[in-house]
C-alpha cells in the first residue's frame, strides 16, 4: 500500500535452522536433495581429485588452483594433504589463470580447476600471460558440456571454441575415469600447456583400457557401415550402444578422439574415404568443436555424408543432465537412431 521506496534490510543466514548447513556453508550453497537416498556415483571430478592427490606424492612442483571450487572440483583431499600447494583465490579467475602463469615462470606446474562456464571470465589472461607468454599451465576443466540443474548460465560448451585460438595448446577429452588419469600424467610430461575437460556426470570405466598413444585417436570398434567420430564422454555412450547396432546388423567404425588438439586428421581421413558416411558426435556447441574442423576437411570427399549431433542451442534450458543430452540427441537413444538413420535403416515413428 506503500507509495514511496522503502528499503527492507534483511541479514541471512545460510542454512539457518539445519545446524549442520550453519557449521559447513560451502558444502551446503548449491545442496540437492540430501533427505532422499541418492546412490554416489564415482565422477570425473572425484577422479580427478584422487589422481592429483598420486600426482602430489611424487610431484613436489605441482601446484593445485581454484576459485572458491575447491568442493566442486574434487580437490578438498589435495588440500589438506598439501595446504602449502593449493590456492583458493576465491571468485577470481582471471587472477587464478595469471597467478599461474607467474608460478609457471618460477618453474612450478600449476594446475588450474575451475568450471568451463567461468573459466570464460579469464579469456584475457589466457590469451596474453599463457598463451603469449608461452608459459605452461594445466587446466582442469570441469563441468565441460551440458550441465544439470543449473541452467543457461552455467553451461560449458564453449570451451574448445576459444582454446582452439591457441596451436600449440593440447585439448583432451577423456572418455572415463581411466582416461582421465592418463591424460592428466601426460599433460605433466608436455612442454605445452595442456587443456583437459570434462563434465559433471560419472566416470564409470569401459571394458577397453587402452594407452594414451600422444595425438592419436582411439579404435573402439571396427566396421564398415559407417565412421563415428567421438569425442569425451560420448565415446563413452557411443561404446554402449554398440551391442544393439551389432544385432540390428549395423557394424560402425568408432573414433574416439581423446585430442581435440592437434586432431588425428590422418586417422579421420583414412576411415572417411573408405566408408563416406560419417557420424560426429559431442558435447559442445555445435560451432567451434571438433565437428568444425573435421567438416572442411572431409567435404572433398567425393560422395561423402556427414551428419553432427551437438548442442544447437547457445542457451540450453534448465534440466538433468539426461534431459539435456536427450534434447540435443547426444543420449545413448538419440545417437544410436541417428547411426540407423544414417545406414538408411527404417525408424518407427
Amino acid at each position: 500500500d506503500l507509495d514511496v521506496p522503502r528499503i527492507v534490510h534483511v541479514i541471512t543466514k545460510k542454512g539457518k535452522g539445519l545446524h549442520f548447513a550453519e557449521e559447513n556453508p560451502e558444502v551446503y550453497h548449491l545442496s540437492p536433495a540430501f533427505l532422499k537416498k541418492i546412490k554416489k556415483k564415482r565422477t570425473f571430478s572425484k577422479v580427478f581429485g584422487e589422481e592429483m592427490v598420486k600426482i602430489g606424492e611424487r610431484r613436489k612442483d605441482v601446484v593445485a588452483i581454484t576459485a572458491a571450487m575447491e568442493l566442486g572440483t574434487g580437490l578438498k583431499d589435495f588440500k589438506e594433504r598439501f595446504p602449502e600447494r593449493f590456492f583458493d583465490v576465491g571468485i577470481a579467475e582471471q587472477h587464478a589463470v595469471s597467478f599461474a602463469s607467474g608460478l609457471s615462470k618460477g618453474g612450478t606446474i600449476p594446475v588450474v580447476a575451475i568450471y568451463s562456464t567461468f573459466l570464460q571470465r579469464a579469456l584475457d589472461q589466457i590469451i596474453l600471460d599463457v598463451g603469449l607468454q608461452k608459459n605452461k599451465v594445466i587446466f582442469a576443466v570441469d563441468r565441460a558440456g551440458l550441465v544439470p540443474g543449473d541452467g543457461p548460465t552455467h553451461q560449458g560448451i564453449f570451451d574448445l571454441s576459444y582454446f582452439s585460438f591457441f596451436k600449440d595448446f593440447i585439448l583432451m577429452s577423456p572418455k572415463d575415469g581411466n582416461e582421465l588419469s592418463r591424460m592428466l600424467n601426460f599433460a605433466l610430461q608436455t612442454e605445452n600447456t595442456c587443456v583437459i575437460r570434462y563434465p559433471k556426470d560419472s566416470a564409470d570405466n569401459l571394458p577397453i583400457d587402452t594407452d594414451l598413444t600422444p595425438y592419436r585417436a582411439e579404435v573402439l570398434s571396427e566396421g564398415d557401415d559407417l565412421l563415428i567420430i567421438s569425442l569425451g564422454k560420448m565415446s563413452y555412450y557411443v561404446y554402449n550402444i554398440l551391442e544393439s547396432l551389432h544385432e540390428e546388423g549395423i557394424y560402425p567404425m568408432v573414433l574416439n578422439m581423446r585430442f581435440a588438439n592437434p586432431l588425428d586428421i590422418d586417422t579421420v581421413l583414412k576411415y572417411a574415404r573408405k566408408i563416406k558416411k560419417v557420424l560426429i558426435v559431442e558435447d559442445h556447441f555445435q560451432f567451434g568443436g571438433i565437428g568444425t574442423r573435421i567438416k572442411p576437411v572431409l567435404m572433398d570427399i567425393t560422395g561423402i555424408k556427414i551428419k553432427h549431433l551437438a548442442v544447437t542451442e547457445t542457451y540450453p534450458p534448465v534440466g538433468t543432465r539426461e534431459e539435456l543430452l536427450k534434447r540435443y540427441k547426444l543420449n545413448e537413444e538419440g545417437i544410436k537412431e541417428e547411426c540407423e538413420r544414417i545406414v538408411g535403416k527404417k525408424i518407427p515413428t
